[in-house]
């Protein structure tokens, strides 16, 4: 098996693509038929070590394009000592390996071993609250109704005051494109019913008005911290792509959880090499939905749409249900469909409890800012989004009125998304954080409908895309048929990229669909290219922004260009 390489194992934390709870799992790559025997002779090893260590469970092998992913469940207790089993169990597939030391294997189990945590877990599960751990914590239920104990010093569960121990209700956000917005739109949704609502994104931690962390906090330790916070009364977490494949769901419990869309991005890291790899991906959160709870997808995404569809068996036996968005009420997937719906109707935002029910209007469609009056439509199938997490989650129709209308979407409530800064001069800036493909046609159809003199649009994209997807999003920005383009690099996204190399992709790429040469212009960053583009402006232009750095130094130069002088 000299041709078949495996990587570190890791431990899978939570539920995820390939368990549906805790355990350890490797990757291996490699030739397909290598990697198939190889997978076939590790499962036999991995089979018997489980067995020899009492944990019961089987094996699991997943084959994806390029590579195979090697997994085995273990008790949450236990993850190095099944990181090691993963490791050991490749180490005796080899020819002429020795055979696995299964005492020494079985007393890491057993030095390893916490039984007062497991025991906790159980009879957190028998009492229907969460249990998270990490951080050096242990905690039961969520923000106001939670409580946590030091790791090394937990409580027996004959100690925990139960009935003072509960849940707050949660929504777990991912998808390609929209998360962040969606997010944002709940926890202002929730405010508006009375909650405090705790919230993660890629930007930060925000509990009701205070923000506890910036940077990207998209993952399980910056979910644990909102959920700990002893303010919180009701959450939104946006669910990154790599938490999941890396650890699996940060939490084991959730009231709701929506995919926005699926789409190309970020294919080639973690073995994700096609949407549909990526898709059951996104679509490991309905994993944490308990009985009661809700999946929302977007009918309007035949990928999400199909993908949903297939799990509907298993939430069924789990007592969720499957709820839809799309733009028009007489969408085909509404048809029969059991679950709630979301759609515009009449010009109102509205909402459907199944088949049989009649549309209860929420707001008028012109009434969310956030939606431009109606020319953002990525960010209508948002807002319904978040008006069906929000109905999920005990959020009276009144309320979500009140949320949405206060949602303005500018650069002070959704920084970065959707901005639209109207310059004294008659100039529109446009500035958002589209960065694939199918997140620059949703807005380029915005920008569209916009009134311009000319456009002008600036494009970069991160080193570690692969050359199809930076192609794809070049001829998407060409598809807008703008006066000029701006291409830059990313200084802090090379990752791999020698300076240069992405610019002359882009420019490459917008020529190849016939953009010519003398309405292309390269710029050292896209603080620069914003700064070109404001040069080039005339009255009446409009300039399309998509920023993946420098946003703040960005937002507050338009931001000052767009203040009137006094």
């Amino acid at each position: 098996m000299l041709s078949v390489h495996a990587s570190g194992a890791r431990r899978l934390t939570g539920p995820g693509p390939l368990l549906g709870g805790t355990g350890a799992a490797l990757d291996l790559t490699g030739p397909p038929t290598a990697r198939g025997e190889a997978a076939i002779a590790w499962a036999g090893h991995a089979s018997a070590l489980l067995a020899a260590l009492g944990w019961g469970g089987a094996p699991v092998t997943h084959a994806f394009t390029g590579g195979t992913s090697l997994a085995v469940p273990a008790p949450p207790d236990r993850l190095y000592t099944a990181a090691a089993l993963v490791e050991a169990a490749w180490a005796a597939a080899q020819e002429g390996a020795p055979p696995v030391d299964v005492d020494a294997l079985r007393a890491q189990a057993d030095a390893e071993a916490e039984p007062v945590l497991v025991a906790l877990e159980a009879a957190a599960l028998a009492h229907g609250v969460s249990y998270l751990r990490g951080d050096d914590l242990v905690s039961l239920g969520h923000g106001t109704h939670g409580q946590a104990w030091p790791e090394d010093a937990p409580p027996a569960p004959e100690d925990v005051a139960w009935d003072a121990v509960a849940d707050v209700p949660v929504a777990l956000v991912t998808g390609t494109n929209g998360k962040t917005t969606t997010v944002r739109m709940l926890a202002v949704v929730l405010a508006a019913a009375g909650h405090v609502p705790a919230f993660t994104t890629t930007d930060s931690i925000t509990v009701g008005d205070e923000v506890l962390e910036t940077g990207d906090c998209s993952g399980p330790q910056s979910a644990r911290r909102a959920l700990r916070h002893p303010a919180t009364t009701a959450a939104a977490l946006e669910i990154a792509r790599g938490g999941l494949l890396r650890r699996g769901l940060p939490l084991p419990r959730a009231t709701a959880a929506a995919v926005t869309n699926v789409d190309a991005d970020h294919l080639g890291e973690y073995g994700i090499e096609t949407v549909e790899e990526l898709a059951a991906v996104k679509f490991a959160v309905h994993h944490a939905l308990t009985a009661g709870g809700l999946l929302v997808t977007s009918a309007d995404d035949p990928l999400s749409l199909r993908t949903a569809r297939a799990l509907v068996p298993a939430l069924n036996a789990r007592g969720v249900a499957l709820g839809l968005v799309a733009l028009r009420p007489d969408h085909p997937a509404f048809e029969g469909h059991p679950g709630p719906v979301a759609a515009v109707v009449e010009g109102h935002l509205a909402l459907r409890d199944g088949p049989g029910a009649t549309w209860t209007p929420i707001v008028a469609a012109a009434d969310v800012p956030s939606s431009h009056g109606g020319r953002a439509a990525y960010n209508l199938r948002n807002a319904l989004t978040a008006a069906l997490l929000a109905r999920a989650l005990g959020v009276e129709p009144p309320a979500i009125a009140r949320g949405l209308r206060r949602f303005r979407g500018d650069a002070t409530d959704n920084p970065g998304r959707g901005n639209v800064f109207d310059f004294p001069d008659g100039t529109t800036a446009l500035v958002d954080f589209a960065h694939n493909a199918h997140g620059f046609d949703a807005l380029g159809a915005f920008a569209w409908g916009l009134p311009a003199r000319r456009r002008l649009v600036l494009l970069s994209q991160p080193g570690d895309r692969r050359d199809a997807e930076i192609v794809g999003f070049a001829r998407a920005a060409a598809r807008l048929g703008a006066d000029r383009y701006v291409v830059t690099d990313l200084p802090e996204y090379f990752r791999g990229r020698e300076p240069g190399v992405l610019p002359a992709m882009l420019r490459t790429a917008l020529g190849a669909v016939g953009i010519p040469a003398d309405r292309i212009e390269e710029a050292a960053d896209p603080l620069d290219g914003v700064r070109r583009a404001l040069a080039w402006a005339q009255p009446g232009d409009l300039l399309l922004l998509p920023v993946l750095s420098d946003r703040d130094t960005v937002l507050a130069l338009l931001q000052e260009r767009a203040t009137p002088s006094s």
